[in-house]
């Protein structure tokens, strides 16, 4: 495995004590540099699942026929919720962990 340092930092370092910055592949012996790279390899499941996640995040979480029908309640007066009901919702839904 060869570890390769790049940027800037390693040059500020060598400023402050006056030296020339040295090569990690530099100081490797010469039939070890390039000797097995780090790879990954995705499987055919991994792609699937990504690509149903991709498409998991298109569909809309808004239930949109639910939404409008309550505005429709709303504007005309006749939405009614007692807090007994929201309450108990709220209580359920941090029982579920939700």
């Amino acid at each position: 495995m060869t570890m390769k340092i790049k940027g800037t930092e390693g040059q500020n370092i060598s400023k402050i004590y006056g030296q020339k910055p040295a090569h990690v592949e530099d100081n490797l012996p010469k039939d070890t540099a390039n000797k097995d790279k780090d790879s990954i390899t995705i499987s055919s499941k991994v792609k699937e699942v990504r690509e149903l996640v991709k498409e998991t995040l298109k569909i809309d979480d808004v239930r949109l026929d639910r939404v409008e029908t309550v505005k429709q309640k709303v504007d005309a007066g006749e939405y009614k919720v007692s807090s007994e009901e929201i309450a108990d919702a709220i209580l359920r839904h941090i029982q579920e962990g939700k």
